[in-house]
């Protein structure tokens, strides 16, 4: 009996023990978790606290973004995170401040490296992420000898913040001038914990935590190991103090986060920081756009405009939500030879053999049966849409099987790729074709839906993955967050940086995406296309088609049909022609398209058309007819007999549906402002 007793006590005492372990551990984890942010020691952190919290998951090739060139290329082509841009190299980091300059069809901002910062033993491995927000980033770079020079980057910020493990040399293109308080230095060496640089018309402002003894020669300075160094772009000489007091700043995040209330859209700007708060720069469309405007400390002139420097970790942005229908609606009057249109092509496109692709040129054939199923559909053409519905679908269902999941490019890539797929160029333009002939046909075919659910499920992954902690695809592939933006080229590998022709298939690709996620009930996937649709269309008026006219003389477009992160083009990948130039920005054609009459004036863009060369009766002129019918519906229609050489993809019977919409509407068309939860 007293046996049994013991024997009990201790059962209960090693359960009681087991039990205090085990909540020991659920309180140590709950409170303690796994990616605690790295604690700050004092003003400044240490060289050894650089493994920050990574909001994006570094799993996933990080391409398309405008520092892509960083960890696919060594030395890195130009990163142009603006105002600065920076670039990689066996000597360590490159700083320059692009200075602009232009031609007639070219604005120049190109990389022209002021200094860079190193050891004297030099790098020889592509950088290493430490960690990826929404638009900045931590890298490491490494010597064979195991140094290690980390850094910060980000757009909109005018500083970096470098940690060493050595003796740091700055090394000088051009000549240089040292000041302290605004006094030239002009001794070998001297002691202090912050300086000046002017070199090549640039001022830079050079912080660290302690007073430390530099050395300076005929192209280098030598400083003993600083641990930190605050490098600081100054707009102006008078800034020195502002700088020097906001130096002790640390970036460790950066997240933006869309929110729909009523009509409108409202996107905030976080930084997350560490030891104070940051100078930052704002580019045109977000200062404009900002809910509050904050005092304006200084200014940079970039290439996108000037950008206003102000101090916050946090700014809003706010203006009227757009969310496009998925339909045609039948219009007012009647017109026969458009009705009599909408047959003759569908008939035409069942007679014809879709393009011998695989890829970009059959997503674009599909975009034209997707607008010709839709205008039958809203005019009660049932026999001819399920005509052109039976034949489309199994083609469509074929096409899906030609893309395949790469998990060493962590991206869906086409088996006989064009553009460039399989190197991650220009995935949304040709996704967002697919995504929304998806949402086409399953919305006429629900039965289609689960044949198709995967693989445009991936397609809309690819380009648009909503999951900052994927495995599987990087977050937001080929949007800019900051710039507000996308960018075309997977790694961009050249010295002009990323670069975006068709903002109009980007516009396309986020409007696919929306329908896709409207089909799928899924909210969040709506919520998140419609932010990417309403601020891709921002950027497109303000960087595109300049609505705020900062390109200057020389250049003297009204467009730019390229935009890089050091150049401003008028041109194509493919062709001189004016009207491919313009028509690039155009097409394609879809409900999605009303954004297109929203423009302040038309009348410059027309001069500049017919100025260049630009003629409504050649090749693509019907891409411009149906833009300038948002203005001029009247002139329009006269010409719409004359056009006899439409762009591919874009069926007469859109045309004419285009120019009879707005000859109804007598006016400039506003596209729909409506909440997210309304029915289109």
């Amino acid at each position: 009996m007293k046996k049994q007793n013991i024997f009990k006590i201790f059962s209960i005492t090693i359960m009681c023990c087991v039990l205090a372990l085990v909540w020991g551990l659920i309180f140590f984890r709950s409170f303690y978790p796994k990616n605690t942010p790295p604690s700050v020691k004092g003003a400044f952190t240490t060289a050894t606290d650089n493994a920050l919290p990574s909001s994006h998951s570094l799993t996933p090739v990080i391409s398309n973004q405008w520092y892509t060139s960083l960890i696919e290329n060594f030395p890195s082509y130009p990163l142009y995170a603006m105002p600065l841009a920076f670039r990689t190299s066996s000597k360590g980091i490159g700083f320059s401040y692009p200075h602009i300059n232009s031609t007639k069809n070219t604005i120049f901002a190109p990389y022209n490296e002021d200094f860079t910062v190193g050891y004297v033993t030099p790098f020889t491995k592509t950088p290493h992420l430490t960690s990826v927000g929404d638009w900045t980033i931590n890298a490491d770079l490494t010597t064979d000898d195991k140094k290690t020079l980390s850094f910060s980057l980000g757009h909109g910020l005018p500083f970096s913040v470098i940690k060493t493990t050595d003796d740091i040399v700055l090394s000088y293109t051009n000549a240089f001038q040292v000041s302290i308080d605004q006094k030239q230095i002009r001794s070998s060496s001297f002691a202090t914990d912050a300086f000046m640089i002017t070199t090549n018309g640039n001022n830079y402002i050079y912080v660290f935590p302690k007073v430390l003894t530099i050395h300076q020669d005929k192209n280098k300075i030598t400083i003993p190991n600083p641990e930190r160094i605050f490098v600081g772009l100054l707009d102006k000489k008078a800034n020195y103090s502002l700088f020097k007091e906001n130096s002790t700043v640390e970036i460790l995040d950066s997240q933006a986060s869309a929110q729909i209330t009523a009509d409108q859209l409202t996107v905030l700007y976080k930084l997350t920081t560490a030891t104070g708060t940051p100078l930052i720069t704002l580019y045109p469309h977000q200062y404009n756009l900002s809910l509050s405007k904050k005092d304006i400390l200084g200014t940079y002139e970039t290439i996108r405009g000037q950008l206003k420097l102000i101090k916050t970790d946090n700014f809003p942005l706010s203006f009227p939500l757009t969310i496009p229908s998925g339909s045609f609606a039948k219009l007012d009057n009647d017109y026969p030879d458009l009705t009599k249109q909408i047959q003759t092509d569908i008939q035409d496109i069942i007679k014809d053999k879709p393009p011998a692709s695989e890829d970009y040129y059959l997503g674009t054939w599909f975009g034209k049966v997707s607008n010709l199923l839709l205008l039958a559909d809203a005019y009660n053409l049932d026999r001819d849409k399920q005509q052109l519905l039976n034949y489309v679908e199994p083609i469509f269902l074929e096409s899906l099987k030609h893309f395949s999941y790469d998990k060493e490019k962590t991206s869906l890539i086409a088996d006989k790729p064009e553009f460039g797929n399989e190197d991650l160029n220009d995935h949304h333009f040709h996704y967002g074709y697919y995504i929304r002939t998806g949402a086409v046909l399953a919305s006429f075919d629900l039965t289609l839906l689960p044949k198709i659910q995967d693989k445009v499920g991936q397609m809309v992954d690819d380009i648009a993955t909503t999951e900052r902690s994927s495995s599987e695809y990087p977050y937001l592939r080929n949007f800019d967050i900051y710039e507000g933006h996308s960018w075309a080229d997977g790694i961009g590998d050249t010295a002009d940086g990323n670069n975006q022709e068709s903002s109009s298939e980007a516009i396309n690709a986020w409007y696919g995406t929306y329908l896709w996620g409207k089909l799928t009930n899924d909210g969040d996937l709506q919520k998140n296309a419609l932010y990417l649709y309403n601020m891709e269309m921002q950027s497109a008026e303000y960087y595109w088609f300049d609505k705020n006219n900062m390109y200057d003389a020389p250049y003297t477009h009204a467009i730019a049909s390229i935009i890089w992160g050091g150049k401003v083009d008028f041109a194509t990948w493919f062709s001189k022609d004016t009207n491919m130039i313009y028509g690039i920005q155009l097409l394609p054609i879809t409900p999605a398209s009303l954004y297109l009459g929203t423009l302040p004036t038309f009348s410059h863009y027309a001069t500049d058309y017919h100025a260049n060369g630009g003629n409504e009766t050649k090749d693509w002129g019907d891409l411009f007819t149906i833009w300038e019918s948002f203005y001029n519906p009247t002139t329009a229609l006269q010409l719409k007999e004359k056009i006899n050489k439409p762009e591919g993809n874009t069926p007469k019977s859109l045309m004419l549906y285009m120019l009879y919409l707005n000859k109804e509407n007598s006016v400039t068309i506003t596209p729909s402002v409506s909440t997210a939860g309304s029915s289109q």
